[in-house]
């Protein structure tokens, strides 16, 4: 009866432990069932023998197609295999785990990356049996850190830009502004006349290059107003037919009544410029031109897949060319200034860099799309505006240039740049001022405590050293002598946009480079107490 009762109690036992290893198995198979990460259990032949739902997700294979074939053969690339066999010989042969991170394949040809925790599994004799493995798509992830990298570099470059376009731009005022007085002199012999002029063309294309490289480096003012986005692609068609060439055949779809955005009409003229002559020289045997504009909304869902999205309303503007396109390689550096895929000589790389700058300093965003040999499409996503556009009127016809009269008025100079203080200082002399100077705000507060009562105008540059700045020396004068008239002047054009700035008549802005004449005429109106147009030469206020 003893072993009756003992066999009946083993048999007991046995009924519960089944009980307890099936309620185990059950809760394991719906652990792996419901967990997010894919889990693979492999052989040491590297035979899928385990493969969650999850992993039919990321992969796209079900269990019944996965299981009993080797993983390399089913998410591993080609060119991954022989680093993967690698990781997965010291899985297998040193009983040991890794960490690391791949790309792998779908059963629909996609390219992924995937984030992978790998575990070998021992028996009691210390027996590798199974490997365990982890893996988590970190696509997406690997490309917003890859745009917010980008994003990184550009503005750094684009500091960078900003300082090397402001030292330039005051050589070039030397450079343009001694040209200028040169090319004045009636004794001037002919020949040197058309030297003189070269000189004037290479300085103009500097300048050129120096503007783009501001709006690169979002530091070039803007004036922005309320805008029809297709009325102005539309204005710009008429100037591009005759720079792009007849073999692009120009094809423009504006979707009427958009929403306004609030814009600098002359930024965006560039900006469209800029894209279709990039598209022209990637058709070199000619083709179509596509721009379009159209109203777009951007979901919650769609601001996933690029940080830079913002959810509602965009006005979108669309520039398609059928070219040559842009490598995988060349993508994430197109909008980099100085990168070009032209040939030395044809191509500054600065021409998507300033694109980039205008989007940007208009609360945009640009999306990319190209396919080699098929072409590209850019995207450039702009915020509307509940300002009304301005009413259709005649524009005033700028009133022309006139040189100042030799009233002996007397005017100080403030500028640390030596080559444009010199300028500055022949041309206003040439033209019959007075003319007192300073190298800073310190110095020229000092010069103003002697010379108050005489001083009719302030020239002084915007960034100076020695803690005072162009703007709060006029403030200090201007406080002291209210109807001192003032310019200013800069490599720089940033402070333009801020509030309250160049207000009066008797203020205004005078962007570097320019020519005396320039600078004459800037004198002779805020003198006169006369505002001129904020796209009336060089002159802005």
């Amino acid at each position: 009866m003893t072993a009756i009762a003992l066999l009946r109690a083993d048999l007991a036992n046995r009924r519960e432990a089944e009980v307890h290893f099936r309620a185990d198995e059950e809760r394991w198979e719906m652990m792996l069932a419901q967990m997010p990460m894919a889990f693979l259990e492999l052989n040491t032949r590297a035979e899928v023998i385990g493969w969650n739902p999850a992993a039919e997700v990321t992969f796209g294979y079900p269990a019944s197609e996965a299981l009993g074939r080797k993983f390399f053969d089913l998410i591993v690339p080609l060119e991954h295999r022989e680093s993967v066999g690698s990781v997965w010989h010291s899985i297998v042969h040193q009983t040991g785990g890794s960490h690391h991170t791949n790309e792998n394949v779908t059963k629909d040809g996609r390219r992924i990356t995937c984030e992978w925790s790998n575990r070998s599994v021992i028996d009691a004799q210390g027996k590798v049996v199974t490997v365990v493995s982890l893996g988590r798509d970190i696509t997406d992830r690997i490309s917003l850190e890859e745009q917010v990298r980008q994003s990184q570099k550009l503005t750094s470059i684009g500091q960078l830009a900003a300082g090397v376009a402001h030292d330039f731009n005051n050589l070039l005022t030397a450079i343009h502004g001694h040209a200028d007085l040169l090319r004045g002199r009636k004794d001037l012999a002919a020949e040197a006349r058309t030297d003189v002029e070269r000189i004037t063309l290479a300085a103009e294309r500097a300048a050129n290059l120096t503007r783009q490289l501001l709006t690169f480096s979002r530091k070039q003012a803007i004036f922005p107003q309320p805008l029809d986005l297709s009325a102005a692609v539309a204005e710009t068609m008429e100037l591009l037919g005759r720079v792009i060439g007849e073999d692009i055949q120009l094809e423009l779809h504006a979707e009427p009544h958009l929403p306004a955005i609030e814009a600098d009409p002359t930024m965006m003229h560039q900006l469209v410029t800029n894209l279709a002559l990039n598209a022209r020289d990637a058709m070199p045997e000619g083709g179509a031109l596509r721009i379009a504009t159209s109203r777009v909304e951007i979901s919650e869902e769609a601001t996933l897949v690029n940080p830079e999205r913002r959810p509602g309303t965009a006005v979108l503007l669309t520039v398609e060319d059928a070219g040559t396109g842009i490598s995988p390689e060349q993508m994430p550096r197109i909008f980099e200034p100085f990168f070009t895929t032209k040939e030395v000589g044809k191509g500054t790389g600065l021409g998507l860099s300033a694109v980039h700058g205008i989007v940007t300093q208009h609360h945009g965003w640009i999306e990319v799309a190209s396919h080699v040999g098929l072409g590209t499409r850019f995207e450039i996503f702009l915020p509307p505006t509940d300002k009304l556009l301005p009413a259709l009127e005649k524009p005033a016809q700028p009133p022309a240039p006139t040189l100042p009269l030799a009233t002996r008025k007397t005017v100080l100079i403030v500028e640390d740049e030596p080559s444009v203080q010199m300028i500055a200082s022949i041309a206003l002399r040439r033209g019959g001022f007075e003319v007192l100077e300073a190298v800073d705000g310190p110095s020229a507060e000092k010069v103003w405590a002697e010379h108050r009562d005489s001083i009719d105008a302030l020239l002084t540059d915007m960034v100076m050293p020695n803690g005072i700045g162009g703007r709060e020396l006029a403030a200090r004068l201007l406080a002291d002598k209210p109807d001192l008239a003032v310019v200013y002047h800069s490599g720089y054009s940033v402070g333009v946009a801020a509030p309250g700035f160049c207000d009066s008549d008797r203020e205004i802005f005078l962007q570097k480079p320019y020519v005396p004449r320039d600078l004459l005429n800037a004198l002779e109106r805020v003198l006169e107490g006369k505002r001129v147009n904020a796209r009336a030469g060089l002159v802005a206020v």
